[in-house]
């Protein structure tokens, strides 16, 4: 099995993982996945089993890098201005802004674009 076949599957069970609840599993298949074939995907959905763990600073670590390797990536820019939205608005802002031009139909990103917006007018 190459590597991109390995990735995939270790992917595919970080998402059982997860849906299950067994976010540490998750976790694990996840990081695998990025270790075989670093991407945006398998970095946000690490990002993802780390909030769920409630570890915020390595979460956004794992945003962070999975935006080094694709900067639109919708759904790793929403998490991490969610993630960032009470601590720098302005970037959350921005970041929210990325997500719902690159995914328009992503109604939870433009939420919190409304949601930033406001709060900047307070």
């Amino acid at each position: 099995m190459d590597a991109a076949a390995s990735a995939q599957d270790a992917l595919d069970e970080g998402i059982l993982a997860h849906d299950e609840g067994r976010y540490q599993d998750a976790l694990s298949a996840f990081e695998k996945a990025a270790a075989l074939q670093p991407t945006a995907r398998a970095l946000n959905n690490a990002g993802m089993a780390l909030l769920a763990l409630q570890r915020r600073d390595e979460a956004e670590k794992a945003f962070e890098r999975a935006l080094q390797l694709d900067p639109r990536h919708a759904l790793a820019n929403f998490n991490l201005a969610r993630l960032l939205s009470s601590r720098d608005p302005a970037r959350a802002f921005s970041l929210a802004s990325i997500a719902v031009k690159v995914d328009p139909a992503n109604a939870d990103a433009w939420l919190l674009v409304s949601d930033l917006l406001r709060s900047r007018q307070d």
